[in-house]
């Protein structure tokens, strides 16, 4: 899970439901770039391209995106704040992004005008 390979890597556990603001302060503290605009899944997001993505030089699977950053995919139904989509690392590149595509129309117009 993304937020696994996230956690081995920097010790951070977004595992534990958090505030933006206690996201934003993670950020801060391990130096990692964000906007204002930025949810608690644009800052997981962040945290895996910035001390995750590179160090993935087997092949390797990632998969539990935010919702945040998978408007597209369908939420899990066991943790709504995760996607059912994974992608492929090797060489610390990536190379295949899969998803279980998102086909209510309600659910997809929200996440659409959240981006807005």
């Amino acid at each position: 899970h993304m937020v696994d390979a996230v956690k081995e890597q920097t010790g951070v556990d977004f595992w534990q439901e958090m505030t933006i603001e206690e996201a934003r302060a993670l950020a801060k503290e391990h130096n990692v770039e964000i906007t204002d605009a930025m949810t608690v899944g644009h800052i997981i997001n962040e945290f895996f391209e910035t001390f995750v993505e590179d160090t993935l030089q087997q092949p390797t699977f990632i998969y539990g995106h935010p919702v945040a950053v998978s408007p597209l995919a369908k939420k899990n139904p066991e943790d709504g704040r995760f996607t059912d989509r994974f992608e492929l690392f090797i060489i610390g590149k990536e190379f295949a992004n899969a998803f279980t595509e998102l086909n209510d129309p309600i659910d997809q117009r929200e996440r659409f005008e959240e981006q807005e």
